[in-house]
């Protein structure tokens, strides 16, 4: 353990945001420290959000000072060998920028200052490996989904930004456009875009019905889902194959809830391959369908395929989560049954 928090410490120093965010991942599978976890997600949301001036630094600040115990802010100074007022005038500052509208408050610290400081305070809170010993005090804290963490790369700021453009509202940070009060039809997180990324892009259907947590978590699954090689279409493409998947499900009444989730991710990925053309789409062909109008024939006779294979081993949602459901359709694909 000491290994891995020199490391960190290391990386913490001279960091960016994207790397950060990679390091915040490491924190929670193997420091198993939420608070860490959390000032890290909070510091790098700050590096790259810019319309809540150091909303980040204070959040990161307050997590670890909770987690220090009763007089956190003494703690957190002390491990950094500055004292309580170094903490107290990074938090000050941090106060003051968020609420500016007040003419008598005085910044005590410029920007770059206030994030110098914050930065030498997730270090040092990092490197004192004594903090372990606090561990047991938080254990009550909620644990950061996967989906925060990874959240704050630098390519999940570039399809929120594109897909933005054509009011669809990617919700890496929980609720925010919710909150905005945007259509819930719009907006798509971070699991659904994996999910639906992972049955059309890579044509797995069966991983992403059965684990969408682990498809983040996991670094390879995860490189391969979120590539700034891929054109950034393809996840356009994606969510609305999978939107407009979603809306015909609705329409059976003679499907339980569980029932379309578990067609779900097999209809998008027969529709798409059968748009392209061919049983293996490349995310090429999967870009090109972005904004193409898909009749609902494709939908109904996609349905069709999926419900025979999967009514024939048993309709449940372990065979949706199954190998041999995956197996059956793409074998009656390969066998001719493109439209």
């Amino acid at each position: 353990m000491g290994f891995f928090i020199k490391y960190l410490t290391r990386r913490i120093v001279d960091i960016d945001s994207r790397s950060f965010a990679q390091q915040a991942d490491f924190v929670q599978k193997i420091a198993k420290d939420p608070a860490l976890a959390s000032a890290i997600q909070y510091f790098s949301e700050e590096v790259i959000i810019d319309d809540k001036p150091l909303y980040g630094i204070y959040k990161a600040l307050e997590a670890l000072t909770a987690a220090l115990g009763k007089d956190g802010r003494t703690a957190l100074g002390n491990l950094a060998g500055q004292g309580k007022k170094y903490v107290d005038d990074v938090m000050q500052t941090a106060q003051i920028t968020r609420h500016h509208d007040d003419p008598h408050a005085k910044q005590v610290l410029t920007d770059a200052e206030c994030k110098e400081r914050a930065r030498t305070l997730i270090a040092a809170y990092a490197e004192n490996e004594s903090r372990y010993n606090i561990i047991k005090a938080t254990n009550s804290q909620t644990v950061i989904a996967p989906a925060s963490l990874r959240a704050t790369d630098p390519i999940h700021r570039d399809i929120e930004d594109y897909l933005r453009t054509y009011d669809i509202y990617y919700d890496r940070r929980k609720n925010f456009y919710k909150n905005q009060g945007k259509p819930m039809k719009n907006i798509i997180g971070v699991p659904q875009l994996a999910q639906a990324v992972e049955a059309i892009v890579l044509q797995r259907p069966d991983t992403a019905r059965a684990r969408p947590s682990s498809l983040i978590k996991d670094d390879s699954d995860y490189q391969k889902l979120f590539n700034r090689e891929y054109p950034i279409q393809a996840y356009k493409a994606s969510v609305e194959i999978i939107k407009a998947t979603e809306a015909f499900l609705s329409k059976h009444t003679d499907l339980t809830a569980v029932e379309k989730n578990d067609l779900k991710y097999y209809v998008a990925m027969i529709v798409s391959t059968n748009l392209v053309g061919a049983v293996s789409p490349t995310v090429e062909q999967i870009a090109a369908l972005e904004g193409k109008a898909i009749d609902d024939d494709y939908f109904q006779r996609a349905y069709e395929l999926a419900k025979e294979q999967y009514v024939k081993l048993g309709a449940t949602d372990t065979v949706a989560k199954g190998s041999d459901m995956i197996s059956g359709v793409k074998t009656e694909l390969g066998q001719g049954r493109l439209f």
